[in-house]
């Protein structure tokens, strides 16, 4: 340890990488190695007056962060639900480990990721396109899966000059906004979630979807569905929220399709009314994080002729180990990380219990050797 120099934190553990990858820091930055170790700074917070969204200075997201940074960037998250970071460079390698502090990969079944970086997928336009704008109607990420992602992470890399915002949609604001008998008559109902009208092969974005750059994967299984509630509890915030899109959302279980369709129709009309939107113009270089738990949010074109180019990660909470039958904790002492699912999983003792975990995951759950 002498050998790495006088920054190794107290809590270094030389023990926690395999063959092949660089020493972790526990409980600091995935993939951060010992001699890259630096102090907490402060970050400049800037909301942007709007119903949501802040852009947030001071910190090159490149480089090691610590922390109480990550901290600080999480708290700002889960007050104005899109946080942007402008002039970042970010290599693929760095933008993967920045999602990782925040959780772990989400499931992405219907864009096809990079060959060398399978969990960034590109969001990308060419400047003579002529296939109708990626997602332009109001959506929650991925909320067709049973465990939709909480977080989206969206890099500029080729940014036009002109259109090309993203609009966000506050659904605190918009579950507040309902009157008492609509938050009454809400109470308990589970909207039908699908990915159907989009990625199914008679969706949208299905096999008629002709000369689109993107590389998007339809498929049979989009038109399977999952049940969420149409009113959510923030499991971090504890303020209620809408959880519906007209773009995963086509139907309440349980009540008659007519009725739920003129139920649907309302509250899409609601959800995106301009006092709950903020507008978030991209630069170049420009990083943004948002709330998939409460916010809705639709791309805009107006940049014919310009090339757009972004990189997209989604992240998920970190999975919970599966229990048995009577509540314990099951453990396979030679299966995959019970967090990602990755095989280069290890045993770390946990609160006198055990778990198998990857090096990132134990680091990102603050667990320290086995």
């Amino acid at each position: 340890l002498l050998a790495l120099g006088s920054n190794v934190p107290s809590h270094y553990c030389c023990c926690q990488y395999l063959p092949g990858e660089s020493p972790l820091v526990t409980g600091g930055a995935a993939g951060q190695t010992a001699g890259s170790y630096t102090p907490h700074m402060a970050i400049e917070i800037e909301p942007s007056g709007q119903a949501c969204g802040a852009t947030i200075r001071g910190v090159d997201l490149a480089g090691p962060v610590s922390d109480a940074t990550i901290g600080e960037i999480r708290a700002a998250w889960l007050d104005h639900l899109v946080v942007s970071f402008p002039d970042q460079h970010l290599s693929s390698d760095e933008f993967e480990r920045l999602a990782l502090r925040f959780g772990v990969f989400g499931d992405d079944p219907y864009l096809r990721g990079l060959a060398d970086h399978p969990h960034i997928a590109e969001v990308k336009r060419e400047a003579d396109e002529q296939s109708p704008i990626f997602a332009d109607n109001w959506h929650s990420d991925w909320s067709f899966l049973a465990s939709p992602p909480t977080a989206t992470l969206l890099y500029g890399l080729a940014i036009p000059p002109v259109g090309g915002d993203t609009l966000y949609a506050n659904q605190y604001l918009a579950y507040e906004a309902l009157d008492d008998e609509m938050k009454t008559r809400l109470d308990g109902l589970m909207g039908v979630h699908s990915a159907r009208r989009g990625y199914a092969p008679q969706g949208r974005y299905g096999k008629d979807d002709v000369g689109r750059s993107m590389a998007i994967v339809y498929s049979d299984t989009a038109m399977a569905t999952h049940l969420h509630p149409l009113v959510i509890t923030h499991p971090e915030t504890g303020r209620k929220a809408l959880f519906l899109s007209p773009g995963y959302t086509i139907d309440i279980d349980g009540m008659p399709h007519d009725e739920a369709q003129e139920l649907l129709f309302t509250l899409y009309a609601h959800q995106g009314r301009d006092e709950f939107v903020y507008r978030h113009s991209w630069t170049e270089g420009m990083l943004t994080m948002w709330d998939n738990r409460a916010v809705v949010h639709a791309a805009t074109g107006g940049y014919q002729g310009h090339r757009r180019l972004l990189h997209r990660i989604t992240i998920t909470d970190p999975v919970a180990p599966p229990a048995d039958a009577n509540g314990a904790a099951a453990f396979d002492p030679n299966g995959p990380c019970q967090s990602c699912g990755v095989p280069h999983a290890r045993t770390w003792d946990v609160g006198g219990g055990r778990a198998r975990l990857c090096p990132t995951c134990a680091t990102l759950n603050g667990i320290g050797c086995p």
